[in-house]
């Protein structure tokens, strides 16, 4: 089986590359003589058995999408490009003056609700604040131990994406030494 993807403005998967299910492998365009931003989507055997009807639309029974959404089956909105995709901008630092408050921050173009997570030296991943639209917070580290921030994006169109923190050691603190 080939699936054959027409009209894309971008594709950012190659030929034989496996995918998983609901990944982005491109946008929607209107390449050749299109009038609008759209895709062709097509399953076809390889053996020269023509193309395959994935949901049964041909068939006796009812179409299973009798309503055309628009939505690629993926949430996605291929009438309204260009799709704002989730690009995220994480940045984590010690403050200078308190190294145990971590300055966080966040951004991603577009309506993005946001979800940010703390990431433990353990490796243990807890949800520390949500935002709507790009943000920062404070979070108060402990000396001596090292964190990580993820944060994850949601369109208003159900794309979603995330991205990673530096790590931020705080600093362990001098007994005696009134600046660290």
């Amino acid at each position: 089986m080939i699936t054959f993807y027409g009209h894309m403005s971008h594709i950012w998967v190659d030929k034989g590359q496996y995918v998983y299910r609901g990944q982005v492998i491109g946008i929607s365009g209107m390449t050749g003589t299109a009038t609008g931003p759209h895709l062709h989507f097509g399953v076809y055997r390889t053996n020269g058995g023509g193309p395959v009807d994935p949901y049964g639309w041909s068939g006796s029974y009812p179409d299973p999408w009798t309503k055309d959404a628009g939505n690629l089956w993926l949430g996605g909105s291929p009438r309204f490009a260009p799709i704002q995709m989730p690009s995220v901008t994480v940045d984590a630092a010690s403050r200078l003056g308190n190294p145990t408050a971590v300055d966080v921050s966040w951004s991603s173009p577009g309506n993005m609700s946001f979800t940010v997570y703390v990431v433990s030296p353990s490796g243990v991943r807890s949800a520390w604040t949500t935002s709507s639209g790009s943000s920062s917070a404070t979070f108060q580290g402990k000396p001596g131990l090292t964190y990580w921030f993820w944060v994850s994006a949601t369109s208003d169109l159900g794309w979603s994406g995330g991205g990673g923190s530096p790590v931020v050691q705080v600093p362990q603190r001098v007994h005696g030494d009134l600046t660290s």
